[in-house]
């Protein structure tokens, strides 16, 4: 059976993906190039229409909720897909056009997919985010079965000693390993998670909310592993060992997820903004709520944009946990405010006050949900009036046909 022309298939404007022929991308709409393209083992999120090249269409993410997410490089899409998605910038929609060796071979997906099917998927990319690096390494482990094996060989040998000695330095080399391994990937998780961050302030800055918002959760899933909404005594670290580091990391994340609030607050996702300062607030992240009033100086940063800074190294300091709480507690009012949750947003914003008196972003927010609370107020007062005005409206009803005496 002669193969299909998958150019001629793909139409003006495909883009080879393979050197045989067998692929070909034509895009619709370019995507954002300043993020690159997702790396192998990425956790992608797409959404894609598949059809027939008679048209037919055979299966759609947009018909079910939620995108459809996978790694790249673990083998868990056609071979197409693994091709296609890592050739595809953020925000782009594009059409990958698939010969049967990229799709479903000779066999096809029956009922749905005939067998030796030439396929196209419109698939649009809308962000990715990079795994994490195993925490657990194979070389403790590894040494530790060679220890095992040389010490039960050194049993049957006349060479007890040498091979005894064989063994128990592979056991201290697989316990060294194993203590520095915490220290090598919390080093690791740590330094890209500021990169992730610092990228993420410029793009805010360029006003590219969306692109920032992904960073700075990206930065904090990173951090995920490491500090838990626990408080720092019970989190994954302990902090028996590295408690400057446990520190710095939840300083980090704190960060990120005000930073976080700030983009959805930008993009008018007001319920996702207010779950964000609710996990801070709410939870054990930022402890317990400071006490006494703000320092006498103005903050470094308003509560309304994010901090430009990078992670800090050391713990934080009682003005700066009273800063971030005050942020928090103003963006979360924000929120809660657009979503016309006045009393809510009013109790935030006074104990934002309350943390910092001299904010003059906090009492103009207080001022301005007051107003929004009385326009709010009046609008529905003027929709019952006009209710009842229709309801109770002079001469809708003649008594006479009412009245069953009357009509008689």
């Amino acid at each position: 059976m002669p193969k299909i022309s998958v150019a001629s298939v793909a139409g003006e404007g495909g883009v080879p993906l393979s050197n045989n022929g067998g692929m070909f991308k034509k895009v619709l709409r370019s995507g954002n190039a300043r993020r690159g393209t997702p790396p192998p083992g990425a956790k992608v999120k797409v959404h894609y229409i598949g059809t027939l090249l008679d048209g037919t269409q055979f299966d759609s993410s947009r018909d079910r909720e939620g995108f459809f997410e996978f790694t790249l490089g673990r083998g868990m899409v056609i071979k197409g897909w693994e091709v296609g998605i890592a050739s595809m910038q953020r925000d782009e929609l594009c059409v990958l056009t698939c010969r049967a060796e990229y799709a479903y071979g000779r066999s096809g997906h029956p009922p749905a997919i005939p067998p030796n099917a030439t396929l196209q998927f419109e698939v649009e990319l809308f962000s990715w985010s990079e795994n994490q690096e195993e925490a657990n390494s194979l070389w403790p482990s590894g040494l530790t079965f060679f220890a095992i094996l040389t010490a039960v060989f050194a049993a049957f040998t006349k060479q007890r000693r040498t091979y005894s000695a064989v063994a128990v330095a592979l056991f201290a080399a697989a316990l060294y390993l194993a203590r520095r391994r915490p220290v090598a990937y919390l080093a690791a998780s740590m330094e890209r998670a500021a990169a992730l961050k610092e990228s993420a302030t410029s793009a805010f800055a360029a006003g590219h909310f969306g692109e920032a918002l992904d960073l700075y959760t990206d930065a904090t899933e990173r951090l995920e592993g490491l500090v838990s909404d626990a408080p720092p005594a019970e989190s994954l670290l302990k902090g028996a060992r590295y408690p400057d580091d446990e520190e710095a990391a939840r300083a980090l994340m704190i960060d990120c997820l005000l930073n976080q609030a700030s983009c959805r607050l930008k993009l008018g996702e007001w319920e996702l903004a207010e779950r964000c300062c609710a996990r801070l607030l709410d939870g054990s992240l930022l402890g317990p709520p400071p006490e006494g009033k703000g320092e006498e100086g103005k903050a470094e940063h308003t509560p309304a944009e994010p901090a430009i800074t990078a992670a800090q190294s050391e713990g934080a300091s009682p003005a700066r946990r009273r800063e971030q709480y005050v942020k928090a507690l103003y963006r979360r009012a924000h929120a809660q405010m657009e979503l016309e949750r006045f009393a809510a947003a009013r109790a935030d914003l006074l104990q934002a006050s309350a943390l910092d008196p001299r904010s003059r972003e906090v009492r103009a927010m207080y001022a301005a949900c007051g107003e929004r609370e009385a326009a709010s107020k009046k609008r529905e007062d003027a929709a019952d009036r006009g209710l009842y005005a229709k309801m109770f409206r002079p001469g809708q009803y003649d008594i006479d046909q009412c009245d069953p005496a009357r009509r008689q």
